[in-house]
């Protein structure tokens, strides 16, 4: 299969107790959105696969079967060695958030809570959308959060798994380090898991994560 890498944010899948990347892609000559997993439960691209790609590459990966795991519909298990990177998708991210049909109902971002109590009747777990005013900062626990405008909500303590947007990162290339980025308008891929967020044995629902970023302009 041929496709163009959308994400590849950092993830642990709770059940499995695997980490590695959260991969998902676009298929051009479906026009639709995939979720390459290691296994049938859903469990990310091991990093030292994931690190011969970058997002938009253009890559050929050998795939196995879907393994859909709700509201994962789009899983399809690979074999990760096989990821080879064939070039770079030229026509960009706008021409991916143009081609891409709108998401069935209900949508990800019905609300503008960055969680959701339940995703019983979800038949997708993806979506790309484009929002303004957003801004990344950390949290008093060290970990970014995005608020952005999203018509007609603003939204709030969005959690970031796009690596690139870790202030760490962004501070490493910078000469002199800022406690929030401001991006503006972005292109945003919105992902939901497969599993609750748990802890102390309390469920605090299933958390939408930022799981790439594709600034309009530069920052």
């Amino acid at each position: 299969m041929e496709a163009v890498i959308l994400t590849k944010s950092d993830m642990k899948k709770p059940t499995t107790g695997k980490s590695g990347s959260c991969v998902t892609a676009y298929l051009p000559r479906e026009n639709r959105f995939v979720r390459f997993v290691s296994d049938a439960q859903g469990s990310p691209i091991p990093y030292r696969f994931s690190d011969r790609f970058s997002l938009l590459d253009i890559v050929s990966v050998q795939v196995l079967r879907p393994c859909p795991v709700s509201p994962q519909t789009e899983n399809l298990l690979v074999a990760p060695r096989s990821f080879y990177v064939k070039g770079a998708y030229e026509p960009g991210i706008e021409d991916i958030y143009r081609r891409i049909p709108p998401p069935s109902f209900p949508r990800l971002m019905d609300t503008e809570s960055h969680t959701l109590p339940s995703v019983d009747g979800y038949r997708h777990s993806l979506e790309l959308i484009r929002v303004e005013k957003l801004r990344i900062a950390q949290n008093r626990f060290g970990r970014e959060k995005a608020k952005f405008y999203f018509h007609p909500f603003d939204c709030d303590s969005f959690s970031v798994t796009d690596s690139r947007f870790y202030m760490r990162t962004v501070n490493a290339k910078r000469q002199k380090p800022v406690t929030e980025l401001e991006i503006g308008e972005a292109y945003v891929a919105m992902s939901i898991p497969s599993e609750p967020f748990i802890k102390n044995g309390k469920s605090y629902g299933y958390y939408k994560f930022i799981a790439a970023i594709y600034p309009v302009h530069e920052i």
